[in-house]
């Protein structure tokens, strides 16, 4: 299953998954499989300085959401570039008047269920520890809902054809 998800997120060893391959992927391999899920990106927009928000509301109505990071760095010239990207699993979101938090479990952490938690002002992650000297933001967010079918009344209940009129009496 794995090389077949990666197949549909047309993976590549050497880049990853391309964000134009990333929502695709996943529909691809749902439909598939028959698993029904909507994936929806969490903001219209890049960079959005309410992700942390918007995040929050997508967990608080249970669905999975994961997180798409840039990694930037000043080059020598004086400009700023992308130098790299990753994912990584939103599991909590809070904003206080102290700044905001995300609650993430990123798959460079070395340990299988170590919670990372940052502080993020607007969409960069303050002091990500994997990149180094690169500055980190928060390209955008995806997230995953399970749809529910709709219900159908069972074949043998019978549904009436004329509508009932009400009648008044009078005392």
């Amino acid at each position: 299953l794995i090389e077949e998800f990666k197949d549909d997120m047309k993976w590549d060893v050497n880049i990853g998954v391309q964000d134009k391959d990333f929502i695709p992927g996943k529909e691809t391999f749902a439909k598939q499989h028959g698993i029904p899920i909507e994936i929806h990106r969490v903001a219209p927009k890049d960079y959005d300085v309410n992700i942390i928000p918007k995040i929050a509301q997508e967990l608080r109505k249970g669905q999975d959401v994961e997180i798409a990071v840039e990694y930037w760095e000043k080059q020598p010239d004086g400009i700023w570039k992308v130098v790299g990207g990753h994912w990584m699993t939103a599991v909590g979101a809070t904003g206080t008047r102290d700044g905001q938090t995300i609650f993430v479990h990123d798959p460079a952490s070395p340990g299988p269920s170590l919670l990372d938690i940052y502080k993020v002002d607007g969409t960069r992650i303050i002091d990500y520890r994997y990149q180094g000297d690169a500055v980190t933001y928060i390209q955008y967010a995806v997230a995953e809902s399970p749809v529910t079918p709709p219900v159908t009344p069972p074949s043998d209940v019978s549904t009436p054809t004329e509508t009932p009129t009400a009648t008044t009496t009078t005392p």
